[in-house]
């Protein structure tokens, strides 16, 4: 079963990348997002760095989940979360 959370209630645990909760309080995929992470596996996949992904990230004015800089160590958390697809 999903885990709920209480629409517009502030809560310890973030919805991860790639995700948003709906009115009803569950995870539902956030289309903008799972394209972006689509995009860090593929170049991550060819052999890019992760500074590589930031950057190029940061051109194509790719936001963040809190709209700001583009961190190694966020792509690489975004990796490691989406291990299911790094074979594309």
């Amino acid at each position: 079963m999903p885990r709920k959370y209480k629409p517009n209630h502030k809560n310890n645990h973030r919805v991860p990348f790639g995700w948003r909760v709906s009115t009803q309080g569950y995870h539902m995929v956030n289309p903008y997002q799972r394209r972006i992470i689509v995009a860090i596996v593929r170049l991550f996949n060819t052999g890019h760095t992760l500074e590589n992904i930031c950057s190029q990230l940061m051109h194509d004015g790719c936001k963040t989940a809190r709209n700001g800089k583009w961190y190694p160590t966020t792509v690489s958390k975004i990796i490691k979360q989406n291990s299911s697809i790094t074979r594309l």
